[in-house]
């Protein structure tokens, strides 16, 4: 894909991995419990690969986190309304710094499970990190954050097109 789409950082939102991220506030679009299906999706080009933040929007064990790990691997966690630790989906396949790549993590109806693609091919899940996320809960107060992870984990590079479509 980097082949035949350019990006211009003009346009993007462009995180300096210290302070930035955008509070998106709270709206039901946003908002994914127990069996709904949703995508989220974006464009991204990391200045390095660290652990940071896509998109947050957790209180308590309530809620969700998109996350990238320092070794490039994608994490999604979603908690319940009954407590606990956060159930975490991971991928053994990895993004790089330095070039766009479209991302996007997906559950449908019909499957509990989180389904990671990059530039819309499906990544490799790592089988000892793929719980079923049927359990999960949100709080319609809780804002949604891009960038950040709870005041940490400050996202550093750009992104573009972030996509919450129902």
């Amino acid at each position: 894909w980097k082949n035949w789409i350019a990006f211009s950082s003009t346009h993007s939102f462009n995180f300096d991995g210290s302070n930035d991220y955008l509070n998106i506030g709270t709206n039901s679009g946003i908002e994914f419990t127990g069996t709904q299906p949703f995508t989220i999706s974006m464009w991204v080009n990391l200045d390095s690969v660290a652990l940071m933040a896509f998109c947050y929007k957790r209180s308590g064990s309530n809620g969700y986190i998109w996350q990238v790990h320092d070794d490039g691997t994608l994490e999604f966690s979603t908690g319940s309304a009954t407590g606990g630790v956060l159930e975490a989906s991971r991928t053994t396949t990895t993004i790089s710094a330095n070039e766009w790549t479209h991302i996007a993590v997906v559950r449908t109806a019909n499957e509990g499970k989180a389904l990671f693609y990059k530039n819309g091919s499906l990544m490799t899940i790592d089988s000892s990190n793929d719980p079923d996320h049927t359990s999960m809960s949100d709080n319609s107060t809780i804002p949604l954050t891009i960038g950040e992870h709870g005041g940490s984990r400050y996202f550093n590079g750009k992104m573009d097109e972030i996509a919450f479509p129902s």
